[in-house]
């Protein structure tokens, strides 16, 4: 279960970021911020890789920013880099069922892909519903589906 908490999580909501991000790099031409872990805007990149910065930190959350203001992107954009996580996500749920339903492997491994499935799945549902979290590492920030609706001129901007 350790296993779990320190790898799969981690890099599940990294790459449930690195669809924000790779979404943000075809639809815009701005460099784009990818913080893992505590966000702390004032520490310095970890990585660059041409416009890509990465900011890491251990913890369980991450998030996606541009450096130049975001209310300056239109709606398509905005759709297309809410939903990049989310669609990473459901990628991952998929990819995970059929690994599980397809290969043979021993009771540890045949877990640990079950495990990333459901997280995956409750990643992609949490990240979907249109909310502002109230709790938690989030606090405040709106979800991915809040952003959606909010860019389709569905929703409010607090």
């Amino acid at each position: 279960m350790l296993f779990f908490y320190i790898l799969v999580v981690p890099l599940s909501v990294f790459l449930h970021e690195m669809g924000h991000a790779l979404a943000a790099l075809v639809l815009t031409k701005r460099t784009v911020l990818i913080y893992m872990g505590a966000n702390k805007r004032r520490q310095k990149a970890t990585l660059i890789l041409g416009r890509l910065q990465f900011y890491f930190t251990w913890g369980f959350m991450g998030s996606v920013a541009t450096k130049e203001d975001e209310k300056q992107l239109s709606k398509y954009q905005n759709i297309g880099i809410s939903i990049g996580g989310p669609l990473v996500s459901l990628f991952l749920v998929i990819v995970m069922i059929v690994l599980y339903f397809s290969i043979q492997m021993r009771p540890f491994f045949d877990n640990i892909v079950f495990a990333a499935g459901v997280f995956n799945l409750i990643n992609l549902c949490v990240t979907l519903i249109p909310t502002i979290y109230s709790t938690g590492p989030y606090a405040g920030l709106p979800s991915d589906g809040y952003q959606i609706l909010t860019a389709m001129g569905k929703g409010k901007i607090h």
